[in-house]
């Protein structure tokens, strides 16, 4: 299950064209166990942090802030994976913890409406890696939000977020993969300047 979670994101525009910079950590922790005939009870824990980094330069295609827009860049992706056991004699427990990061091109598609001037939503979804950095990456993000004042807003929405990453030979040593979907609820808070 997902332990923590934290987002935050930069967005300047400039007339057709806005870039984006954005940055996220997330936690998550699984335990399992289960008993091994004629030995005993086993459990196994994994854990996994995900850092990611991302920019991007967003035109577009309606000539204002709300319509369509596309967008490519790249992301940043650290992982810092981690898996324990603990076995009954004479299986032996034991530890493993495997870093790794990459980067991976991006594109992708965004959709804005400026509602009613308090209400307001959007969403986007973009495609990453195919075959450069990660083998699939996919985000998506849908969300709508409230106007407090000009500049301050608070805003919900979902997340669905995946990536399928492999180095080398699983099953050789340095061999690594990570193939993680995460699916979500979102709150926030916006801060816009002019």
């Amino acid at each position: 299950s997902i332990k923590s979670s934290l987002e935050g994101r930069l967005e300047v525009d400039f007339g057709d064209w806005a870039a984006h910079v954005g940055a996220g950590f997330q936690r998550v922790d699984m335990m399992g166990s289960t008993t091994i005939e004629d030995a005993g009870p086993a459990s196994a824990r994994s854990q996994y942090d995900l850092f990611t980094l991302e920019a991007a330069g967003f035109y577009s295609l309606a000539g204002q802030p709300e319509g369509l827009e596309v967008y490519g860049g790249a992301r940043v992706v650290s992982i810092d994976a981690k898996l324990d056991w603990t076995t009954p004699a004479p299986i032996e427990s034991g530890e493993i913890e495997k870093k790794e990061g990459f980067v991976s091109p991006l594109i992708g598609l965004k959709v804005s409406s400026a509602g009613d001037g308090k209400l307001f939503g959007n969403a986007r979804a973009d495609l990453g890696g195919v075959g450069l950095g990660a083998n699939i990456m996919l985000n998506g993000v849908a969300k709508g939000g409230y106007r407090l004042t000009r500049g301050i807003s608070v805003e919900g929405g979902v997340r669905y977020f995946s990536v399928d990453y492999e180095k080398g030979t699983r099953n050789l040593p340095g061999g690594f993969r990570f193939d993680m979907r995460n699916f979500g609820f979102l709150i926030g808070l916006g801060i816009a300047s002019g």
